[in-house]
């Protein structure tokens, strides 16, 4: 039976490499997409908050796509708040999930450093070959936030994730 405690360590191994005490120099691929581009971030020219989400949006998407996983649907809340995506899981059973939660939360919280100011990331979960959606799962960017601080350990961040999971 796959249990709570293997999907925590698959999500805490996920955000090992995410410590607030490492120097960022340290931490390769932090903050870039896969293909060691660096991930969008407003740079020193002018920019609008619009160009700025579209730019982060756009980072996140392909990185999420670098993985391997489809997605169905990408898109910032009217106030620009809260992301929400729709992806195509490959895992064949609901308990086996927090390996990619773990991955695309990661994901999620990679932007935030880079200085995305969403609040949250909503996921739908959605099996291969089906419209419907066969889970939900969120990640709050002050949980990562916190994690960034110091106020929570990686495994805590992790299970703030997992404890979202919910059956559609």
């Amino acid at each position: 039976m796959y249990s709570r405690r293997t999907t925590l360590i698959g999500l805490t191994v996920t955000f090992a490499g995410c410590s607030a005490a490492d120097d960022p120099a340290d931490r390769e691929g932090v903050g870039r997409t896969t293909d060691s581009t660096p991930a969008a971030t407003p740079d020193d020219r002018p920019q609008t908050a619009a160009t700025a989400h579209r730019e982060f949006l756009s980072a996140f998407g392909d990185s999420v796509a670098s993985t391997g996983v489809v997605i169905q649907d990408l898109r910032l809340g009217p106030a620009r708040e809260v992301l929400s995506l729709s992806y195509e899981t490959t895992q064949a059973e609901y308990d086996a999930l927090g390996s990619e939660i773990g991955t695309l939360s990661g994901l999620y919280f990679r932007q935030v450093r880079a200085g995305w100011t969403t609040e949250r990331l909503d996921a739908t979960v959605i099996r291969r070959g089906s419209d419907a959606p066969i889970a939900y799962w969120n990640a709050e960017a002050a949980w990562f936030e916190a994690y960034e601080r110091g106020e929570v350990t990686a495994e805590d961040l992790s299970l703030r994730v997992l404890e979202t999971l919910s059956r559609a």
